[in-house]
């Protein structure tokens, strides 16, 4: 992979998250239908994967993967963009562990593209955290979610190893997948707006949207230091997949071990944003 690779693949990661971010904007400035919306996820996640059969010798399967994983991550990014903080944090957090995991391999694109998204979120932090706070909107969350999901398809399409790739966005994708499991299993429309995500309990269990921030970023980085230390080689893919499980796990329990504590006190706060 040469030098004028690593610029494309810059290029292509910033193209596909603004594009998405303006979707997002016309989102919020005028609205579109779910199916639209959609259709422009999926088609931009084709777009990426198209770029990178020729660009990185990737196989077709990419193609479809991309649109799917793309598409998702960006929702994912929205549905979590509910308290002060988390969003900026977030950005800073996995763009940090990106550009860490480029330093270690040797790939200055991924260096760059993960402190281009650190570095963008860390200026809107202090909007984002203070209190009554600043929500991205759909643009920023879609900027935030096509940001971090081109960078971790671009690294899988260049060798990184998908354990890897995926670590720094394991939080907001066990979050999001297991309450959307969870509404199912229950019958509930996954299409109406809820307060039932994993941070959100949490919120209600008494935390604040800073605490709550602050944890999800923390295992966030936790989870982004095991693919460190995956890429670098002081953890088998196994061993690593043992602990961004563990991670998870702990991070899942935490509502109801917080709402028990709460129980037991009298002092849960049931309100949230």
């Amino acid at each position: 992979m040469g030098e004028r690779d690593g610029v494309a693949f810059v290029l292509l990661i910033v193209t596909a998250s603004c594009l998405v971010g303006v979707v997002g904007l016309v989102e919020d400035v005028r609205g579109l239908r779910v199916s639209v919306r959609l259709a422009l996820q999926l088609l931009l996640g084709v777009g990426v994967g198209l770029v990178l059969v020729p660009t990185a010798g990737s196989h077709w399967i990419i193609v479809p993967l991309s649109a799917l994983g793309f598409a998702a991550y960006v929702n994912f990014a929205n549905f979590m963009d509910g308290i002060n903080g988390i969003s900026s944090l977030h950005g800073l957090t996995a763009g940090l562990a990106f550009s860490a995991m480029g330093g270690i391999l040797g790939y200055s694109w991924l260096m760059l593209a993960g402190l281009l998204v650190a570095v963008a979120f860390f200026v809107f932090l202090p909007w984002n955290i203070r209190p009554p706070g600043m929500f991205l909107g759909d643009v920023g969350s879609y900027l935030l979610g096509g940001s971090l999901s081109a960078i971790a398809i671009v690294a899988i399409a260049v060798g990184v190893h998908p354990v890897a790739a995926f670590s720094p966005l394991c939080i907001y994708l066990a979050d999001t997948l297991a309450t959307l499991v969870r509404r199912a299993l229950k019958g509930e429309s996954l299409h109406h707006a809820h307060r039932t995500h994993f941070y959100q309990r949490l919120s209600g269990a008494g935390l604040s949207h800073l605490a709550v921030a602050a944890v999800v970023s923390f295992l966030t980085a936790l989870t982004g230091g095991i693919g460190l230390l995956l890429v670098g080689g002081a953890l088998s893919p196994y061993a690593s997949s043992a602990l961004l499980i563990a991670v998870i796990a702990v991070y899942l329990f935490l509502p109801g071990l917080r709402q028990g504590s709460g129980q037991r006190t009298g002092r849960v706060n049931v309100s949230a944003k």
